[in-house]
């Protein structure tokens, strides 16, 4: 791993990468109050010494695990600035590293006996190309300073402990991203229906340790329980319950770009009402919410039936592949939420890595990558056209374009696994 963070370190290209990330940093110290680490910054210092302050009853917008809140006191001990440049200084360093592992993921399966292809790892036009079509979302959390970079980069080391065999340290890294940000438990499932089992124990005693154990020693255990059973009651319930409201993190805004935020702004009068413009034209708006938050559950549940049909019962059979269910999951990751926000969609930064690669790479179908060239330019297309103001993201240009990027790795893991690929083979 430090052999290619040297490696990476020495291309010409990681010089501009390094000054943009160095300019957003110093952007997000301009934003004062715009940036949502300084909430995240008052709420981990109320916890610990405002007597009766409850985490989840006064910060309705916000809804990350207890965990979190321990995660940032560590940087709650400096002033807010330096806190935030600390924070976005450790980012900056988790995306490097997500790029590492990412290429080295890449790799598995390529060899002809099911092995790894060190030869696919950290090339220049392989990890340019996701790091360009990525930039936006970058630039979104570093000045938000939120916490979806660090969720991404544990979902990443735990597939890549995964395909290394050590369930051990896929568990408590799965566990260590559900206590930072809750969807990652969609991994958990995924890696039990691998049949990795060995992993639920691990995932399990990572839950105690970091929801309940760690927390305790920084607020005590009355408070710390209180915690956990508002978090239960106002985030976990309602979301289990398919709520149409859940808290104030969740809503038809611009901003959400799931499945239900979509049907929500397009077919209720959501659109019509706060945005206007071509909304009264193409929105439907003949539904009621609790009619919208039912097709959206079915939609998500013909989802999950895809990709259990497409995903295979191990990682054995088409290992080559496995890229393309890393992806796809973090890609249902963002619809099956109820509310993805533009920095949640950090987790793309994956799919774009696959289909940059499957790209490149002429052992693959021919048709699959005129097709992926076409689902993916199409998919930045549509979300590049819709991010320049609050109404044109109304449009849900976002969603409508990865949910496109979504069906056309469906469509091309079907392909590949209906036909015999040539691998790369030792010389």
């Amino acid at each position: 791993m430090l052999k290619d963070f040297s490696d990476l370190l020495r291309k010409k290209s990681t010089i501009w990468f390094a000054l943009f990330f160095f300019v957003n940093i110093l952007y997000a110290l301009t934003r004062h109050s715009a940036v949502d680490f300084i909430q995240f910054w008052k709420i981990s210092r109320n916890a610990i010494f405002v007597p009766g302050y409850d985490i989840y009853y006064v910060n309705t917008d916000f809804s990350q695990p207890l965990f979190f809140f321990c995660l940032v006191s560590a940087f709650s001990v400096f002033t807010y600035k330096v806190a935030l440049f600390l924070w976005n200084m450790m980012q900056m360093l988790l995306v490097v590293f997500t790029v590492i592992m990412s290429s080295k993921i890449l790799g598995f399966g390529e060899r002809y006996d099911g092995g790894w292809n060190e030869g696919k790892h950290i090339k220049a036009g392989n990890y340019v190309l996701p790091l360009i079509l990525g930039a936006v979302i970058i630039c979104d959390n570093l000045w938000l300073g939120q916490a979806n970079i660090l969720s991404f980069f544990l979902c990443v080391s735990a597939i890549y402990n995964h395909l290394k065999e050590r369930s051990w340290a896929v568990g408590l890294l799965i566990a260590l991203a559900i206590s930072v940000k809750l969807t990652p438990v969609l991994f958990l499932i995924y890696f039990l229906y691998k049949k990795d089992y060995e992993v639920f124990p691990w995932a399990l005693g990572g839950l105690l340790i970091f929801m309940v154990f760690i927390p305790s020693l920084i607020y005590g255990v009355p408070k710390t329980l209180i915690y956990l059973q508002d978090y239960i009651k106002l985030v976990i319930m309602p979301f289990a319950n398919n709520d149409v409201a859940i808290r104030g993190t969740t809503g038809f805004w611009h901003s959400n770009q799931s499945i239900d935020g979509f049907l929500g702004r397009h077919f209720t009068d959501f659109g019509k009402t706060h945005y206007h413009g071509l909304h009264n034209i193409i929105d439907p708006a003949n539904f009621t919410l609790v009619q919208i938050k039912k097709i959206g559950l079915i939609i998500k549940a013909v989802l999950v039936l895809l990709a259990a049909l497409a995903f295979t019962g191990n990682k054995k059979n088409n290992p080559h592949l496995l890229k393309f269910e890393f992806a796809l999951m973090f890609l249902l990751i963002l619809f099956i939420s109820p509310a993805s926000w533009l920095n949640h969609f950090v987790t793309v930064f994956f799919a774009y890595y696959v289909a940059a690669n499957y790209m490149r790479d002429d052992s693959n179908s021919y048709f699959g990558r005129i097709f992926m060239k076409i689902g993916l330019i199409t998919c930045f297309t549509l979300a590049a056209l819709s991010s320049f103001s609050p109404t044109a993201q109304s449009y849900s240009g976002m969603f409508l374009g990865h949910f496109i990027l979504l069906i056309t790795m469906f469509i091309i893991l079907f392909i590949e696994k209906s036909r015999i690929r040539k691998t790369w083979q030792p010389i």
